[in-house]
């Protein structure tokens, strides 16, 4: 994807690990979208990430995360053309853990792709910011600023930004 990317694209590209990012540049907005954070493991990586993300950060910058938040396990199918795309997530209400399976049926052929998510409350998100001197300023839902998220949203997308006072 990055060497897509950088025919597409001007400016300085970064391949590095959100765990360990580390870039001697400063931007006003940082956006992590598709869930990206939910791949980390824990609160401990969550703090880890959010901590490199705001060391990037210029003052009054802002960090947008989408973050994906299911309640249930659920299967859904849909087509498109020729392709057909069946999602099956399983969630575990007790580690806070979904697996999810994706098949794609394109031209008879089967292709398999899975992902494990940690799944993050709005709380834990909240006590890390804080430790971090972060603020959250807006928690919306599913993609629309005019809906405001909560524990029952099926995605959730943040806008946090440095405390005043950090």
């Amino acid at each position: 994807m990055l060497e897509i990317a950088k025919t597409r694209i001007t400016g300085k590209l970064y391949n590095q690990n959100m765990l360990d990012i580390n870039i001697n540049k400063k931007y006003n907005v940082i956006i992590s979208m598709f869930a990206v954070i939910n791949h980390l493991k824990d609160t401990i990586d969550l703090e880890r990430c959010l901590f490199n993300l705001k060391n990037i950060l210029l003052p009054g910058g802002r960090i947008i995360l989408d973050l994906h938040n299911p309640q249930s396990s659920v299967e859904k199918v849909d087509c498109y053309d020729n392709i057909e795309r069946k999602m099956i997530w399983i969630y575990d209400k007790n580690s806070k853990v979904e697996k999810s399976k994706i098949i794609f049926k394109i031209n008879n052929k089967t292709y398999n792709d899975s992902h494990i998510f940690k799944i993050f409350s709005i709380e834990e998100l909240e006590n890390v910011c804080k430790k971090l001197g972060l603020n959250i300023i807006n928690v919306y839902e599913n993609y629309d600023v005019l809906k405001k998220g909560n524990s029952k949203s099926k995605n959730l997308q943040f806008i946090i930004e440095i405390s005043q006072f950090d």
